[in-house]
């Protein structure tokens, strides 16, 4: 991620670059559009965040989000 003063520059970008947008709302930024037109390898915020919520789940010994609203375990 870059905050708005520090864009990334898009010349850059090829196909053996892998681009993530930790932004899990928004999934076809020019960041990530530009990218995909250049063959780079993409990792969208989403995928990120679900993997996080995975982990999340399994180091508190829950197995779905139903459990994690009943407040039992495995």
């Amino acid at each position: 991620t870059t905050p708005v003063a520090c864009p990334i520059d898009i010349k850059k970008l090829h196909p053996r670059k892998v681009v993530m947008d930790i932004n899990v709302a928004h999934q076809n930024s020019p960041l990530m559009v530009r990218a995909k037109i250049l063959g780079c390898k993409l990792i969208y915020g989403h995928e990120m965040f679900e993997k996080q919520a995975q982990g999340q789940f399994l180091r508190w010994g829950l197995t779905s989000a139903a459990h994690a609203h009943t407040g039992s375990g495995t």
